[in-house]
């Protein structure tokens, strides 16, 4: 998934938010003490590492430090973004959109300014920011962010891989204001582009059918969702059999739409296919299991049929005991 809030971020901030840790600039490598590491290099893998383990305050100070290292690199400005990315997108993750964006504005700022509009790194950092504008619901910000991003791509070339998932997400925000014939045209660029880079048969096109589904369930599309999604399920299964986990995923996806077009049979058979699969290969503890359960047990009382869908709900509750006999399991 890179940014920073709009305070001044010159060393004195940096060194202030960091304290003490600017001693650990100059590391050594493990075999050849004489070979020092790219300092700017040992902060970014710090942080991402801090930032999977879940280790937020870790991550922002290694992150600031980055920036504070690549700013002593007589300002290399192309690094000095990488971290702000890098930094926005933990914001973002950590729900301090506010703090992301602002930190996306400045990396916008010095983009612009030092690199150019045609430098990749410009088009990113407005790509972010669109996504984060997004997340908060500021849908004409978010258009105008990611039309930016996609028309600087598209200077770049109309084939380059990073343009669809621009044009994904720009389609998706139309679909969030409601203009839907432009969405339509942004989204079916996007997914042809996928289709042309990863393959019509890759299971990399039927992640990316299935996103566009979504977006598409999100605006109540239903019919045009559940359409992507059956072509999403059938690439899956060719590709991995039909018994995977991925495809027990996207058909539980498809019933959930199918319940949604009032499909009540359709839906209760494909929850039922997709709990199979999740049964047999994870277990009747796992919480993917219960989810299928608490959903067909839906389907059931939508139906009438309320003494299965009571069954099916003391299931869910008797697999949930034994998650946590204390009863604090949700």
């Amino acid at each position: 998934m890179r940014m920073f809030c709009s305070l001044a971020v010159g060393p004195g901030l940096i060194a202030l938010v960091l304290g003490c840790s600017s001693s650990r600039a100059q590391l050594s490598t493990a075999e050849d003490g004489e070979r020092r590491t790219d300092p700017w290099d040992a902060y970014m893998r710090a942080g991402n590492a801090a930032a999977q383990a879940g280790r937020t305050a870790e991550a922002e100070r290694d992150f600031l430090a980055a920036v504070e290292s690549a700013e002593a690199e007589d300002g290399n400005e192309e690094r000095i973004v990488t971290s702000f990315h890098h930094l926005a997108a933990l914001y973002a993750s950590s729900e301090r959109a506010v703090e992301a964006e602002s930190v996306l504005k400045d990396a916008l700022a010095l983009a612009e300014e030092s690199l150019g509009s045609g430098h990749p790194a410009t088009a990113a950092t407005l790509h972010q920011l669109g996504r984060v504008q997004a997340s908060e619901k500021r849908f004409d910000d978010a258009a105008e962010s990611l039309g930016r991003a996609v028309a600087m791509t598209e200077e770049r070339g109309p084939e380059r891989p990073e343009l669809a998932l621009r044009l994904f997400d720009a389609g998706s925000v139309d679909l969030a204001r409601g203009r839907r014939g432009e969405a339509d045209r942004l989204l079916d660029r996007a997914l042809a582009l996928w289709e042309r880079v990863h393959g019509p048969g890759s299971v990399e096109l039927a992640v990316r059918l299935d996103a566009v589904a979504r977006a598409y369930a999100s605006a109540r599309e239903w019919d045009l969702a559940a359409a992507l999604l059956e072509r999403a399920v059938a690439v899956f299964e060719a590709a991995l059999g039909a018994s995977h986990l991925d495809v027990a995923a996207c058909v539980q996806n498809l019933a959930g739409i199918e319940m949604s077009r009032g499909r009540l049979e359709r839906a209760e058979a494909l929850f039922r296919r997709a709990l199979a699969i999740w049964e047999k290969d994870l277990g009747p503890d796992h919480p993917a299991v219960g989810v299928c359960l608490a959903e067909l047990a839906t389907a059931c009382e939508r139906t009438g049929r309320l003494d299965e869908a009571a069954l099916l709900r003391e299931r869910v509750a008797r697999r949930r005991e034994r998650n946590d006999p204390t009863g604090d399991a949700r």
